[in-house]
């Protein structure tokens, strides 16, 4: 069986000569949407980096099947390719010397106690070959992007946005930290997380007694939209509503969290466990087991990631859903601190059957999620808050100024919004 790291049919093109190349401000470049056999070269591309511990041809029917997601299909994925001709070639591909993908994703935005749905983009697989590095042809193309963006795929009946036609934002999630995006227009947002360790049945159960602590249940993918989507996207509304309304000269946003973006997560985490031989994963969070239909839902959703160094694998909190307090009310509680210690410990022997042996990862954790850590750990002092530097710093290019002074913050800037 030949080795799929040598099969032609598995290969990138071929670079050109370096000398051949234009230079990154000549005016013949183009950024424009890839042609399907384009867009197969810009994985065929990227594969060796970012394939993980997928071969080669799984990592192309995993793309392949990502796309055929509910978040993705239906042209809400477009992949652009930076190349020298503003329309495909009639007999081949064109070169290509820097490609990127970006995901219409719905953006809520509050102003002054009032949300509204507005259109953004996630950019993602941002990629220049080695052969083409150093000359600038990324630069050029976020440049190119982010001013595309802007109005890419906007609808007329969206409200809210300053003038029709135009989308609210673009975003992205650096891997190079934050200079080279921030040049380009997109600013770092706040990225942090705690990291907590995995834990096997014996200790789950012992802490959960000691701390009594309440029960939970766990949710499989059917269980998700009725038990969490029905009480969280409402909740994450008003929490909008009331957090802009007493900061009326700020703008808050948030990427919806909804289905289809979880629904994403958990078809690339399925695939690669099946793929890798590891099972089915079934059980994709938990919730607490409320007395009554009125209590305050608590719940938490996860995916496995699975890397080329097993200790490396990690089990990243997709979601983690309290109710939020009143203004009356002190920020936190001790039955929603109880709550989402319980949630969190439950991630925490999930990741231990799974094998995860990077532990659990939980992306801009609130005070609730801090004194929870905090209780579980067993300890006085405060859990390590990791401030990202370097990998995924979440970054924004705002387009729907109402005047430069606007102050934007990204609320519930949570791992679910990665692409």
């Amino acid at each position: 069986m030949q080795n799929s790291d040598t099969d032609p049919s598995l290969s990138p093109p071929p670079a050109l000569d370096p000398s051949s190349l234009p230079p990154s401000s000549s005016p013949t470049l183009h950024l424009s949407p890839a042609t399907p056999s384009e867009r197969l070269a810009c994985f065929k591309l990227n594969a060796r980096e970012w394939r993980g511990a997928l071969t080669t041809p799984q990592y192309l029917t995993r793309e392949a099947y990502l796309l055929e997601q509910e978040l993705t299909r239906d042209g809400a994925i477009t992949h652009w390719v930076l190349t020298e001709s503003p329309t495909p070639l009639p007999n081949s591909d064109r070169n290509i010397l820097a490609s990127c993908e970006s995901i219409r994703k719905v953006l809520l935005v509050a102003r002054n106690g009032t949300v509204q749905d507005q259109v953004s983009h996630g950019i993602a697989s941002v990629f220049c070959r080695a052969e083409y590095r150093g000359k600038g042809y990324a630069g050029r193309m976020m440049k190119e992007v982010g001013k595309r963006l802007e109005t890419w795929q906007a609808s007329s009946a969206e409200e809210g946005a300053e003038e029709q036609g135009t989308n609210a934002c673009s975003i992205l999630y650096s891997d190079i930290g934050k200079e080279f995006y921030s040049r380009e227009g997109w600013l770092p947002m706040p990225s942090s997380h705690v990291q907590l360790s995995l834990l096997d049945e014996a200790g789950y159960e012992s802490i959960r007694k000691r701390l009594n602590l309440p029960k939970i249940r766990e949710l499989k993918t059917d269980d998700i939209e009725p038990e969490v989507w029905k009480h969280d996207s409402p909740r994450v509304r008003d929490t909008l509503a009331q957090k802009s309304r007493a900061a009326p000269e700020k703008t808050l946003i948030a990427i919806r969290p909804d289905p289809e973006h979880m629904r994403w997560h958990h078809a690339r985490e399925e695939f690669q466990a099946k793929t890798l031989g590891f099972g089915d994963p079934t059980i994709k969070g938990a919730i607490t087991n409320n007395p009554s239909p009125d209590s305050p839902m608590n719940a938490i959703i996860w995916t496995r990631v699975y890397q080329s160094n097993p200790s490396e694998n990690i089990l990243h909190i997709l979601r983690l859903s309290n109710p939020p307090p009143s203004l009356d009310q002190p920020p936190t509680t001790e039955s929603d601190i109880l709550a989402t210690a319980a949630l969190l410990l439950r991630a925490q022997r999930e990741a231990h059957t799974w094998n995860m042996q990077a532990g659990i990862q939980l992306w801009n954790p609130t005070q609730t999620t801090l004194e929870a850590a905090k209780l579980l750990s067993g300890v006085e002092k405060d859990v390590e808050v990791v401030v990202r530097e370097k990998e995924s710093i979440a970054s924004l290019r705002w387009h729907d100024k109402r005047e430069e002074s606007e102050v934007v913050l990204w609320e519930f800037n949570e791992k679910y919004g990665w692409c």
